[in-house]
């Protein structure tokens, strides 16, 4: 998956998953989940940057050592994407998911985020982990803003579950300096992707506040977009 000079190959991203006038997110459906695996892509899911709307401060989660990253390696948001059966999970959803399992928040209505109104994301060719090269996950990418001091109010608090085990917040400067060993593959793209899209100025386009009243929870497990060996599929 890599080309002749040995940078990463640019997988095909489907026209559905791009941004459009009037859309807030992008949908996942199964015909779009058919061609993410048709064309080499092995997870979709979300990367996220929980920023304070008014120091630009993003939240970078330290994570526990794992088979996609080093031990306290720092890095966003980010959730693989679930179904179960016909249903898939939405990117909403996935957010709403993300901040419970990741941050520890029981409500994430109350945290009070707001996304562009419409066309505010980037699809993001995200390394899926240490221990799976030229694996890469479908990443929808954007900011969620928090409102002054809510960020460094949840630095504050109590961190520690099977995949974090702290919280910083950190200017996107300041994460682009950060030594590599310290981050999880793939941040600095993601980060430089969304400073050129303007996704992490709040004045760049109309915001709206995140409703989860419509989140639908269920028994749902990650998309897994990679073939299937024939003693499974027999």
């Amino acid at each position: 998956m890599f080309t002749a000079n040995g940078a990463p190959r640019s997988l095909v991203v489907p026209p559905e998953l791009l941004p459009s006038p009037g859309s807030q997110l992008p949908s996942l459906t199964p015909a779009i989940l058919t061609e993410l695996q048709a064309t080499g892509w092995s997870r979709v899911g979300l990367m996220v940057a929980l920023a304070d709307e008014a120091t630009g401060e993003i939240a970078m989660i330290s994570h526990v050592g794992r088979d996609k990253n080093k031990p306290n390696a720092l890095g966003p948001l980010g959730e693989t994407s679930q179904q179960a059966g016909p249903v898939i999970e939405q990117p909403l959803e996935t957010l709403y998911r993300g901040i419970g399992e990741e941050l520890g928040i029981k409500e994430p209505q109350s945290l009070g985020l707001r996304i562009a109104k419409s066309e505010g994301w980037v699809i993001n060719q995200w390394p899926r982990g240490i221990n799976y090269p030229e694996e890469y996950a479908c990443a929808i990418s954007f900011a969620a803003f928090m409102p002054r001091g809510l960020l460094q109010h949840l630095v504050a608090g109590p961190h520690g579950n099977d995949e974090a085990n702290g919280l910083r917040a950190m200017h996107p400067e300041v994460v682009m300096q950060t030594a590599e060993e310290h981050l999880r593959p793939g941040v600095k793209g993601w980060l430089a992707q969304l400073q050129r899209g303007m996704l992490l100025d709040p004045d760049a386009r109309p915001l709206v506040e995140v409703d989860f009243s419509g989140v639908y929870q269920t028994a749902l497990q990650d998309i897994d977009l990679l073939p299937k060996p024939a003693s499974v599929l027999a």
